[in-house]
């Protein structure tokens, strides 16, 4: 009997066993579903996020051309602020020079204001001495011309 009791507890065990194993089996069956759901889970987001990299890098290298075309317009703009800057400096040194013409015009103005003036004096003078001279001729003249009346009235 004891090989009998023995077999059975073992049929007990094995019965146990076997429901052990069934549910092991299940929960690793879940478990597979849910990793393969996951895995499939994560398939998409790493396909999404993929998709969202290459979106990022096609835009990333729209920002490079337009930051490119940006710093050659830069480039540009310096060049041409360096020649502007150039030109300037041009015209300020013309208009000093300019300056320093319209001063010497100043001071050749003024001489020739002052010319004038010394001429205008001499004239007034020598018109005086012309005026003086005529006074004397007419007066001479005059006395000249009464001399001769009376020369003719006395012949």
């Amino acid at each position: 009997m004891y090989i009998e009791d023995r077999i059975a507890q073992l049929e007990i065990v094995s019965v146990d066993q076997g429901k052990q194993i069934e549910m092991i089996a299940d929960g690793l069956g879940k478990l597979t579903i849910e990793m393969h759901k996951g895995f499939a889970e994560s398939k998409k987001q790493n396909t999404l996020l993929r998709h969202d990299i290459s979106l990022l890098q096609k835009d990333m290298s729209g920002l490079r051309k337009d930051i490119s075309g940006l710093r050659k317009d830069m480039s540009g703009l310096q060049k041409d602020m360096s020649g502007q800057k150039k030109d300037i400096e041009s015209l300020k040194s013309d208009v000093i020079g300019l300056k320093e013409d319209v001063n010497k015009l100043k001071i050749d103005v003024a001489v020739i204001q002052q010319d004038l003036k010394d001429i205008r004096h001499e004239m007034d003078e020598r018109f005086n001495l012309i005026d003086l001279r005529f006074d004397k001729m007419e007066s001479n003249f005059n006395g000249k011309f009464d001399l001769l009346v009376e020369l003719i009235k006395a012949k």
